[in-house]
């Protein structure tokens, strides 16, 4: 499965500059890459955009962290109201595109509470996002309760485990049942009629999840990528990669 442009990668290790360099976008960890790194990728055609969570947070507990927390990852849900939050956010856009990002992707903006309310807060959160990056692009995760606001405000979204995902064990993936994969081809044609740019990011190890995954990314018009759970390979190592992964049966 070689690599072309008009692609997209999802990468939060370091290194692997020429790799990374295959893709028309690659999502990073901020942290991992410098100026210089970045200035590298721009200079051939890629375009970087720098993660952010917007709805939940690590670390030591903070005044924005509320009592719910998510076990998988070991963080905390946040008050997306909360004043110093959304500076944090603020910042934290405007840092990375003066350190040469392109721009953003956002993360975790989806919420335990699927309420009118809590839709609001995190809309006012994204527009104070839009605000501090301008033109840049920004590229939600999900967020589906959100639309179509949200698609008056980013460029892109990402439909994350859209046919296959990961499990708590990071060499095992797995094929989404079949009604699930049933209930995200109907969110995949909706979400269509917005006009932006859409891609679909799964997890697999097998040759026959990658391949399933992948046409049917295609079939619903969206580009496609894939990686492990914690999103250190690339979608060419995966092919070659631990084969233990369930076998394909959706």
């Amino acid at each position: 499965m070689g690599l072309n442009r008009n692609s997209i990668a999802f990468y939060y290790g370091p290194g692997q500059l020429i790799r990374l360099a295959a893709f028309d976008r690659v999502v990073l960890q901020p942290g991992h890459f410098g100026s210089e790194d970045l200035a590298w990728l721009r200079q051939r055609g890629t375009l970087t955009l720098a993660y952010l969570s917007l709805g939940q947070d690590a670390g030591e507990p903070m005044p924005w962290h509320t009592d719910l927390d998510n076990p998988e990852w070991g963080t905390r849900f946040v008050d997306v109201a909360n004043p110093a939050w959304i500076a944090r956010c603020v910042a934290a856009v405007r840092a990375n595109l003066a350190a040469g990002f392109a721009g953003v992707f956002l993360d975790t903006l989806d919420r335990p509470l699927d309420t009118e309310s809590e839709n609001a807060k995190m809309l006012s959160l994204v527009r104070s996002v839009r605000e501090a990056a301008g033109s840049a692009y920004l590229l939600a995760n999900r967020g589906f309760s959100l639309f179509p606001e949200l698609a008056g405000l980013v460029q892109g979204m990402v439909f994350e485990s859209f046919s296959t995902t990961w499990t708590l064990d990071d060499l095992y993936c797995t094929v989404l049942p079949r009604d699930v994969l049933e209930h995200n081809s109907r969110i995949a044609n909706a979400l269509a009629s917005f006009g932006i740019e859409r891609y679909a990011l799964d997890y697999a190890y097998s040759r026959q999840q990658l391949s399933f995954a992948r046409a049917r990314a295609r079939l619903h018009g969206m580009s496609w990528s894939a990686s492990n759970r914690s999103l250190t390979m690339l979608p060419d190592d995966l092919a070659f990669g631990n084969q233990t992964a369930t076998s394909l049966d959706a």
